[in-house]
């Protein structure tokens, strides 16, 4: 299996991401980094989705109406 998730990521254009039952991030391939612009301090294993979507939010990636 590991060699598969390290073929993923390294070929694969399109964003994976894959979390846990949690919603802690456990898998990710450059693609979906670059897609955010996340740093290595933000995305790293074991950050939940909803941490992520913070991130989004002061990033400018996403826009939230009030």
């Amino acid at each position: 299996m590991e060699t598969l998730l390290h073929a993923i990521k390294k070929n694969v254009e399109e964003a994976i991401v894959i979390y846990d039952a949690e919603g802690c991030v456990i898998f990710w391939n450059d693609a979906f980094k670059e897609l955010y612009s996340y740093t290595n301090t933000e995305l790293k294993n074991g950050v939940h989705f909803k941490t992520l979507g913070e991130f989004d939010i002061k990033n400018g990636n996403v826009a939230v109406a009030h």
